[in-house]
């Protein structure tokens, strides 16, 4: 009999799901499972009925059918989805269930330290560059990772004695758009930053690419980093 581990991630196509996916499916076939991916590829403009059709892969498997599920919640682009799905897990299956990069207290998590880590690279800026105007661009805010390392910015800013004013953080989307935007806004404080945090590399390449085109140097006149 075929041992059957489902996969429920959102956005398949994009670079994170991609490797994470293939990664999974790597070992799953090394240790001989048989690997079922179901994906929504997020929202379509405003039609109602593109999100509904979506949401229907959550019901296209058997759960009782897998010895064990695999969650990526954060990747899940339509509202209430990861929910409808979590109490259908719930409720038809009782296979071990594993919710990766994203805290869920009904499942097992698979977490990284985002606050120690992001302390870290904070500090390094202020202790081995010795620098002081630090802005920050976080992730979405209605993701724990990203209050997460928002806050792990804040209390390291604090704990060495520097200011955070209002154009030293942007709302960030954990996606590649949104550059400009923070650009302009870290730009508006007094003083131009020495470096730019982002809470993850895609913002951090936008950010880049926006300080260039304003003729602004990095790593030379403003650092920046990714994560």
């Amino acid at each position: 009999m075929v041992k059957r581990i489902a996969f429920f991630v959102g956005q398949i196509t994009h670079d994170y799901q991609n490797r994470l996916v293939r990664s999974v499916g790597i070992t799953a076939q090394h240790l001989g499972y048989q690997l079922d991916i179901f994906s929504e590829f997020g929202m379509f403009g405003e039609n109602f009925l593109h999100t509904e059709g979506e949401k229907k892969i959550i019901h296209l498997p058997f759960l009782e059918d897998y010895c064990g599920i695999i969650l990526a919640q954060d990747t899940f682009n339509i509202k209430d989805m990861f929910n409808e799905l979590a109490a259908k897990i719930e409720t038809e299956t009782d296979a071990p269930v594993v919710c990766i990069r994203d805290e869920d207290p009904r499942f097992y998590n698979i977490l990284i330290d985002d606050y120690g880590a992001m302390t870290e690279v904070v500090e390094h800026l202020i202790k081995v560059h010795h620098l002081e105007r630090i802005s920050f661009m976080t992730g979405r805010m209605d993701s724990l990772d990203a209050r997460r390392r928002l806050k792990a910015y804040e209390d390291t800013m604090q704990k060495n004695g520097l200011t955070v004013n209002e154009h030293m953080v942007f709302e960030g989307d954990y996606w590649k758009y949104q550059g400009e935007e923070a650009v302009t806004w870290f730009l508006e404080e007094e003083k131009q930053p020495q470096a730019i945090v982002c809470s993850n590399d895609y913002m951090a390449l936008s950010v880049i690419e926006a300080l260039r085109k304003r003729g602004i140097k990095v790593p030379e006149e403003i650092k920046v980093t990714g994560f």
